[in-house]
């Protein structure tokens, strides 16, 4: 049960709650709260007033099924309001809403009454979200004389702020009421309407007969005793006057005043200009709970609808208010569902609102889009196919203009408040537009100018891309990287531009984008995008290409005859092409066809990356020193070249070998590497290897504490980017834990159910083999012997994994009087021992020779010195039982 809402005392009508004793206090009496009781209360809390049904009671509080049926609520409900209420009948503080549920309000704090004052604020409409620090910044400004403006688009919620920040400013005692005068000027076009707009502030009218400066003069009488005064929508007045009758309004204001102004464009030259940025998540999706209750009475969103309702807000919404609050005003009528796929910026509307300029999104759009010169708005059309942020230098190649002229555009857009200015840390800011005025102003573009806007940045991007991808796995990938992180979404878009208009680049943008996207992107998603390039018209060698790229990704997850068409279809657009040999290399490695990689790769040249998958084969055949050495070789020319992912890559291969040789800490020095050069590369599939074999051999080295969260993270990062052997290792790795904390029944289970993977066999080989291992500790030696041999039938050819299979089978053929072959499976495992360099294995050995010993009733050798492996402390153990059994 989560934690009570409040710390204090919850006012009651006649006394109050004490949560923390549990304690009802009414008068001199005092009741006492049962558990069930405390924890009703205690949900109810969570949104005091807000309606929570009776099924969702039964599962947070009494931790029922949610299709369970109970009385128990309506019972816990009158018990409690016996003890709450002044007469249980007709409660007012633990009400019920017929086929809804329950609500809890408590009483309103009684307060002395404060003496009338003159506070000249419009009330809070509704509930405030998000901005805090903003507010706090705009509240601190306050004391002193001076101007401040809140910039924005129509729909940022700028007026809004400013009330807020008038009324916290009063709540926290930073201004006393009467200090504020609030001025809604946004109808006014001229001097005379504004200045009557402000005299209506201060409770004053025209005076009879009076003059424009008659009426300043009133004015400046009227505000000597406020301190801050609130002009809210000063942009019509601005654009409708001249700058020196502007002048004639400020100077008649007394001067120890902070004005407060709202605008979507700049007012006066000596302002404190402060732009709205949008939302953030939790705040944005509050703001659309919130409003959405408001039209639809007891609307609650679960888990997974408020995962969707976040997308929604910053991705199609951009954090903006009002395109958040229409869309609220809808989502009771089309449910979440439809509204996010349905939703279109510019039928986003709600003519109940008040004021017409926010009843919907092109209206508040509209008057910032009437005030553009034609080369700012022929600029705005092409950036609305920006989907991410722009520099000037990509802004000038969209527009085709010079670049003075673009920097003059860009800054009539920022200061009508249609672009956004994003600082960037180590570069230029860049400029971009909110999704949903994006959206509109698209909507308003001519077919010919929406399609001359898609190719021309579709032209910008396979530009960026062709430069960054050769660089995204060297020392400069961080900044790469910064650069991704504004432009890859306008990547995606430019792709599906050149899909739709058969592109001739399609082919080059799609192979740099899958270069691009490698370190994140899911293996799905990838594939997909491969697809989609092949079915275009290519010339034959770039087809190859992706045919190759494809195949890569066929491996890695494992569809290994996909892989194999993949290449197959390769070869014969470009029997010459790069990587046909390691790829096909690659396949044999993994498919458990080892002895053909050498002749594969015997034409190829001898790069870091061949080296590197030469030294893999020859640590899976058992030849330890030859694949340290290549492996060694293929790191140090990859450092030479600066090549951080290969570099990676090879350090996890040679951490593995040098776990195989016992050599712990020099493997977790290495991986420690590994994951400072996958981190720099933001590189999230490196990270899921790095974390994955880090955390495998802490388990070995039974660091238990320290391998689970590097195998949880491991398997996180493996499953969200479609990494079949990733995931499946550490899953395994996990269920070993699982094993190790005692959990043998858990462990088995998940090892049966990853025995049955559509995995390579080499892989799977390990779950069968665990699976075996676990049988064999709880006596199943039928199963045992049946698995164990499956898994070393599976293990021909591969001298590794063989090694690891004997070490687990010849203790079970021993138990089970099949001591013959546990001696010939012993004596082969000798064999594999005596070139691999592996103390791990030889202690496991001799252990496999006790076992041998006692199941011939012979004497049994002495056990071997203590090894702090996993493997072995396992072994161990299995011997205890073993003799337990007997």
């Amino acid at each position: 049960m989560s934690s009570p809402p409040a710390r204090g005392p919850i006012p009651l009508a006649d006394g109050h709650i004490d949560l923390t004793r549990r304690h009802v206090c009414r008068g001199t009496t005092v009741a006492v709260l049962t558990p069930t009781e405390h924890d009703l209360l205690v949900r109810l809390l969570r949104d005091p007033g807000s309606l929570v049904s009776r099924a969702d009671l039964l599962v947070d509080v009494w931790g029922y099924h949610p299709k369970v049926r109970s009385r128990a609520v309506y019972t816990a409900v009158q018990r409690l309001r016996a003890k709450v209420e002044v007469d249980p009948k007709s409660p007012v503080h633990l009400r019920s809403v017929y086929g809804g549920g329950y609500c809890f309000e408590p009483a309103v704090p009684a307060v002395s009454p404060e003496p009338a004052v003159d506070l000249a604020l419009p009330p809070e409409p509704c509930r405030w979200f998000g901005r805090q620090a903003l507010v706090d910044q705009v509240i601190g400004r306050l004391s002193t004389p001076g101007r401040t403006t809140l910039l924005g688009p129509g729909g940022m919620g700028k007026s809004r702020l400013a009330l807020h920040v008038a009324h916290r400013a009063v709540a926290t005692g930073a201004q006393p009421p009467a200090a504020f005068a609030f001025a809604d000027v946004e109808h006014a076009t001229d001097l005379g309407a504004a200045v009557r707009s402000v005299l209506q502030a201060v409770d004053e009218g025209w005076p009879d007969g009076g003059t424009v400066d008659t009426a300043l003069r009133l004015v400046r009488w009227g505000l000597a005793a406020r301190r801050v005064l609130v002009l809210d929508g000063m942009e019509p007045l601005v654009a409708s006057i001249d700058g020196e009758a502007l002048s004639r309004l400020f100077a008649s204001l007394p001067p120890h005043l902070h004005i407060l102004m709202t605008s979507r464009i700049p007012v006066v030259s000596d302002e404190t200009a402060l732009h709205l940025t949008p939302l953030g998540a939790e705040a944005g999706l509050a703001l659309l709970e919130d409003r959405a209750r408001r039209v639809t009475w007891g609307l609650q969103l679960s888990e997974a609808e408020r995962l969707q309702a976040r997308r929604l807000v910053t991705d199609q919404l951009d954090g903006m208010p009002l395109a958040i609050e229409l869309a609220a005003a809808r989502l009771g009528v089309l449910g979440l569902d439809r509204l996010c796929s349905d939703l279109r910026a510019p039928t986003l509307a709600d003519p109940r609102r008040h004021r017409p300029r926010h009843a919907s999104l092109a209206a508040a759009a509209a008057w910032s889009l009437a005030l553009l010169s034609e080369p700012a708005r022929r600029l705005l059309g092409r950036l609305s196919a920006v989907v991410g942020a722009i520099d000037t230098d990509g802004a000038t190649v969209l527009s085709d203009g010079s670049e003075e002229d673009v920097i003059a555009a860009i800054m009539e857009l920022r200061d009508t408040s249609l672009v956004l200015v994003v600082p960037v840390a180590d570069g230029p800011p860049r400029v971009r537009l909110l999704a949903p005025i994006r959206e509109l102003v698209a909507a308003r573009l001519e077919p010919a100018e929406r399609r001359a806007a898609a190719l021309a940045h579709l032209a910008w991007c396979a530009e960026r891309a062709a430069d960054l991808a050769p660089r995204v796995g060297s020392s400069s990938a961080r900044t790469v990287h910064a650069e991704l992180a504004h432009i890859e979404p306008d990547l995606r878009v430019a792709f599906h531009t050149a899909v739709e208009h058969d592109h001739p680049g399609l082919s080059a943008l799609a192979l740099h984008l899958d270069v691009l996207t490698a370190h994140r992107a899911p293996l799905p998603e990838r594939l997909a995008r491969l697809s989609l390039a092949l079915a275009a018209p290519v010339v034959a060698s770039e087809r190859a290409q992706l045919w190759i790229a494809r195949a890569c990704i066929h491996c890695k997850q494992h569809a290994w005859p996909a892989a194999r068409a993949d290449l197959a279809a390769a070869r014969l657009d470009d029997p010459d092409a790069p990587r046909l040999a390691y790829v096909g290399a690659r396949i044999a490695m993994f498919t458990g066809q080892v002895e053909q990689v050498d002749p594969l790769l015997a034409g190829a040249d001898d790069t870091p990356e061949v080296l590197r998958l030469r030294a893999y084969a020859c640590q899976v055949r058992g030849d330890h020193d030859r694949a340290q050495r290549l492996g060694e070789a293929a790191l140090a020319a990859l450092r030479d070249l600066d090549d951080l992912h290969g570099a990676c890559s090879t350090a996890n291969n040679l951490a593995l070998l040098f776990g195989e040789q016992g050599r712990f800490e020099a493997a977790l020095q290495l991986l420690d590497e590994a994951l400072a050069a996958a981190d720099e590369l933001d590189h999230s599939l490196l990270r899921a290897t790095t974390f994955q074999n880090r955390g495998s051999i802490r388990l070995r080295t039974l660091d238990l504490a320290r391998a689970r969260p590097d195998l949880e993270r491991a398997l996180e990062l493996a499953e969200r980017l479609g990494i079949v052997d990733r995931a499946f290792v550490a899953e395994l790795c996990l269920a070993e834990l699982q094993w190790e904390a005692g959990d043998l029944p858990g462990a088995r289970a998940r090892f049966a159910t990853l025995s049955e993977r559509p995995v390579a066999a080499p892989i799977r080989l390990f779950a069968e083999a665990l699976l075996g291992a676990a049988d064999h500790e709880q006596g199943d030696l039928d199963a045992a012997k049946a698995a164990l041999t499956r898994a070393w039938t599976a293990a021909a050819g591969l001298p590794d994994r063989r090694i690891f299979v004997c070490i687990l089978l010849a203790p079970c053929l021993a138990e089970c009087g099949d001591v013959d072959r546990a001696e010939a499976v012993l004596d082969e495992l000798d064999a594999l021992l005596e070139e691999a360099g592996d103390p791990e294995g030889r202690a496991l050995a001799r252990m496999g020779r006790i076992h041998l010993a006692e199941a011939r009733g012979e004497p049994a050798p002495a056990l071997p010195v203590v090894h702090p492996t996993l493997l072995v402390q396992r072994s161990r153990r299995m011997l205890a039982v073993v003799r337990g059994r007997r």
